[in-house]
């Protein structure tokens, strides 16, 4: 009897279900995106509001695993101008 893998079984019913591995691929892709774009507001952030940065850097990946580039460069700016007027807090 072969020993299968988890990782190929999980492929396995993913791919089964409808999901490509191009489709996985593509929203690992945009969640990295997602999560660079993020490093924006978080470096900016890091020294007044270091709970603000670090749930913008969470916020901007998922935005990219949802909607890719278009939906994540409005929010990282948004978190950019909303860390940048924002008082600094400990």
């Amino acid at each position: 009897m072969k020993l299968v893998a988890f990782s190929e079984l999980l492929l396995l019913g993913i791919l089964l279900n409808g999901l490509s591995v191009y489709t996985i691929a593509a929203i690992f892709g945009d969640g990295v995106a997602g999560a660079l774009c993020g490093l924006l507001p978080y470096f900016i952030g890091r020294r007044k509001n270091k709970k603000l940065s670090k749930i913008s850097i969470w916020v901007c990946t998922a935005a990219g695993m949802v909607l890719g580039v278009i939906l994540v460069l409005p929010v990282a700016l948004f978190f950019t101008v909303v860390i940048a007027n924002s008082k600094a807090t400990e």
